[in-house]
């Protein structure tokens, strides 16, 4: 009896030390382990953390197998982007991030920033030719992020790229003025109010130098 008991012991404590070590194996705390190798979803990248340069940064409780260093390149980007880390962007972006990257939900740098009314990473973005015009799987574009939210500097800053689709719909059927309109009814003296004048004065230009009704006129195509 003695010897099967020391025998159950024994097996508890081989069964733990499986355990423990397959846990810190996903945790990525077992140096060479896949995950460590691959980091988390939003990985540092050579140092360039979630929270700062020089690997302090914070892991996200995603693991991710993905280990391409291109991927891990892009993915830093943008969380950078994200985060309003310029200089950590930056850095990125001379080590060959893509600009138009994107997540798995389709976002990209810019609309992170669009969404975060970050107007210096979104300046920046617009200067290393982020196109303005992606969509995200929810059909958002980075004009309607920023219009969502409200961000007048983003808005115009985005007005002033060239091509820009001002009348791209969301799996809403919304398009950045829309939004604007909605906000501008909450906030009667907010930027809303302003973005939409700006967004429906670009719209009815836009619709006249191609003989089409201006939105809202009821009027009929000629």
């Amino acid at each position: 009896m003695a010897v099967r008991a020391v025998h159950r012991s024994i097996g508890r404590k081989v069964g733990v030390a499986f355990l423990s070590f397959g846990i810190a194996l996903l945790s990525g705390l077992v140096p060479g382990s896949p995950s460590a190798r691959a980091s988390y979803y939003y990985p540092t990248y050579n140092g360039y953390g979630s929270y700062g340069y020089g690997g302090y940064g914070s892991q996200s409780p995603v693991i991710s197998i993905d280990m391409d260093p291109r991927h891990q390149l892009d993915s830093a980007f943008r969380v950078a982007a994200r985060e309003g880390r310029l200089e950590d962007m930056m850095a990125l972006v001379r080590e060959g991030a893509d600009v138009d990257s994107i997540s798995d939900e389709g976002n990209t740098a810019l609309m992170y920033a669009s969404r975060n009314c970050s107007l210096e990473v979104a300046s920046e973005l617009v200067r290393l030719k982020a196109n303005a015009n992606l969509r995200n799987k929810e059909g958002d574009t980075a004009l309607i992020f920023a219009s969502m939210e409200s961000c007048l500097p983003v808005v115009k800053l985005l007005m002033r790229t060239p091509r820009l689709n001002l009348t791209a719909r969301d799996r809403q059927g919304k398009t950045a003025l829309d939004y604007a309109r909605e906000g501008a009814v909450l906030e009667v003296d907010g930027p809303e109010a302003r973005i939409a004048q700006i967004l429906l004065s670009r719209v009815s230009r836009t619709w006249s130098a191609k003989g089409s009704p201006r939105p809202g006129s009821g009027r009929s195509a000629k």
